[in-house]
């Protein structure tokens, strides 16, 4: 009887656990099942790989970017859930995964390079004093 209540406890503790690691990996499960329905309904069948977190100018996590098959992206806020953005053929490039992004609207991404921002667009580099938040944070739904 033992044997049984241990191999349920641990079975028990393997599930627990797994469920913990399937929490992180899937944070962002929303926002990529609303950037899937959106993109499947102007008839892409897409695949998206892992989300990149996007920071407002405020240093609050507020959106989340998934790059489309290596050829576009598509970004999602995570409060309203709308998608400020989306290219089908122009990719960004999120080489640095230790680096924070940040997003301010309409093709102004940035990477964070301690003392400056730079327009991943047109590495173009901006002060943090310069640039003026364009988006709101909202309620997260």
């Amino acid at each position: 009887m033992k044997k049984i209540t241990s191999i349920i406890l641990v079975i028990t503790m393997l599930v627990s656990l797994g469920s913990i690691v399937n929490a992180k990996t899937e944070k962002y499960l929303l926002e990529k099942e609303v950037a899937i329905a959106f993109l499947n309904s102007f008839g892409y069948s897409v695949k998206l790989t892992d989300p990149i977190p996007l920071l407002n100018l405020k240093e609050e996590e507020e959106f989340v970017c998934f790059e489309i098959d290596k050829q576009g992206y598509i970004i999602v806020n995570q409060y309203d859930l709308s998608i400020p953005e989306l290219s089908i053929k122009s990719s960004r490039n999120f080489k640095d995964s230790k680096a924070s992004y940040y997003y301010n609207g309409g093709l102004n991404l940035y990477k964070d390079n301690g003392t400056y921002l730079l327009n991943i667009s047109n590495n173009e580099k901006i002060s943090r004093k310069e640039n003026q938040r364009i988006y709101t944070p909202r309620k997260r739904v």
